[in-house]
């Protein structure tokens, strides 16, 4: 099942990307799943069901 994958939707109260360093491998693996083009999982999109 797809789902969307956003590093931003934290809900806690600090800013984790002013904790983590620039060289740190989650900065990586983020800029890498970003990069990925959302058209290929349009297919997997559906408006019934649980999300």
């Amino acid at each position: 099942m797809y789902k969307d994958y956003n590093m931003n939707q934290l809900t806690i109260p600090l800013d984790i990307e002013v904790m983590i360093p620039d060289d740190d491998i989650a900065v990586a693996v983020n800029e890498m799943v970003e990069s990925i083009p959302e058209a290929p999982f349009k297919a997997f999109e559906h408006d019934v069901g649980a999300s």
